[in-house]
């Protein structure tokens, strides 16, 4: 709740920034996601180019090398990538604030080192044990946002929020014993659920600003 507030305050604080100024928008923006630096379980170091396409439509091409440069996560050896297309369909014509919808496929694929807590036998309560072991992970996500583009001379802020569908795909190896039972946490921990090996879908709730510059 606290990420989703702060989101809804810098969103309405770049309306009070931005929305009043005048300037000439350009038809081509390079990007940047800083908060995909500071991402807490899939970091990385992204960039797009985004092409208006006549008044109401554009095409945004984004690519991530994913990496943990803060060591934020518990991972380690954090290492893949992130391609996302999203096509945008804007509302408002004019102004230096413009509102959009999207629909954004994207794909996601790293490899990165893990620890949990194992034990062998459940039925006859074998002793638990830390391991580390590795973890390839492969996503398919497609989304539906909702978003605001703010102008300011030939800088650009692109905040969105929207709703999707994950596929996982999760595989883990170099384990001291495969068929071990990994303990699982009491409560809620999204490193557990990002390293489970399997494959399953979930709900997907993407946030994100972007800052560019256009041309």
């Amino acid at each position: 709740m606290r990420t989703i507030a702060i989101f809804t305050l810098l969103i309405f604080y770049c309306g009070l920034v931005f929305g009043q100024e005048n300037t000439v928008q350009k038809s081509n923006h390079v990007k940047f996601s800083p908060l995909r630096m500071i991402d807490l379980v899939n970091p990385g170091f992204e960039i797009g180019f985004e092409k208006n396409y006549g008044k109401n439509l554009s095409s945004q091409i984004s690519v991530g090398l994913m990496s943990d440069p803060f060591k934020l996560t518990q991972f380690t050896n954090y290492k893949g990538f992130r391609f996302s297309f999203e096509e945008k369909f804007f509302k408002n014509l004019s102004g230096n604030k413009r509102d959009y919808y999207s629909i954004e496929p994207v794909y996601l694929r790293v490899n990165y080192f893990d620890e949990g807590q194992f034990i062998k036998d459940t039925a006859l309560n074998t002793p638990e044990y830390w391991d580390t072991f590795k973890v390839s992970k492969q996503t398919f996500s497609l989304n539906l946002k909702y978003g605001m583009q703010f102008y300011f001379n030939r800088f650009v802020i692109d905040a969105s929020i929207g709703l999707g569908i994950k596929y996982k795909a999760v595989n883990r190896s170099e384990m001291i014993d495969e068929n071990a039972y990994q303990v699982g946490p009491r409560h809620p921990n999204a490193y557990y659920e990002a390293s489970r090996a399997g494959n399953y879908i979930r709900p997907n709730v993407p946030m994100n600003i972007k800052i560019g510059y256009s041309f």
